[in-house]
C-alpha cells in the first residue's frame, strides 16, 4: 500500500491476472479500482487493510466479482490496441492543435515506423514531411 506508486503500472499487471487488489482510495489507483467491483479501496491504516483481506476470505462470492471485474476492466480499457488507438489519438490532436508559430528544426525524415491506420492518415504527412533548416 504504496502512496509513491506514481502511474501504477503493477496494479494493472497484478488485475490482469484477476488479483483483487485491496488499496488505499487515492489517485491514480481510483481510477482503476472501483470498490466492490474491482477490488476494494481502504483507508492507510493497516488495520482496515487487514479487515478488507479477511472479507474477501469470508465472501468468496465478493472475491469473485471484484476479480473478474479486475480482469475485465483492464481487458476493456488498457489492451495493447487500445492504448495504441488512444496514443495515436493523442498524436493527432497534437499535431492539429498546434498553437507552436516559430519555425523548429526537424529531421528531413522522421524515422517513425508508422503502419497503415485510419487514424495515422491525418497524423503521416505531418511526420513524414518534416523538413529542417
Amino acid at each position: 500500500m504504496s502512496d509513491y506508486e506514481g502511474l501504477g503500472i503493477s496494479l494493472l499487471e497484478a488485475m490482469t491476472c484477476g488479483v483483487v487488489p485491496v488499496v488505499r482510495g487515492m489517485p491514480p489507483v481510483t481510477e482503476f479500482v472501483k470498490h466492490e467491483d474491482t477490488g476494494l479501496l481502504v483507508d492507510a491504516s493497516p488495520e482496515e487493510a487487514a479487515k478488507a483481506i479477511l472479507r474477501l476470505l469470508a465472501e468468496p462470492n465478493l472475491w469473485m466479482q471484484c476479480s473478474e471485474g479486475a480482469r475485465s476492466m483492464v481487458a476493456n480499457e488498457y489492451s495493447k490496441d487500445i492504448s495504441y488507438r488512444r496514443w495515436v489519438e493523442f498524436l493527432a490532436e497534437l499535431c492539429e492543435h498546434s498553437t507552436v508559430h516559430y519555425p523548429l528544426k526537424t529531421p528531413t525524415l522522421a524515422p517513425i515506423p508508422l503502419r497503415y491506420e485510419p487514424l495515422l492518415v491525418r497524423i503521416k504527412g505531418t511526420a513524414m514531411s518534416w523538413n529542417g533548416d
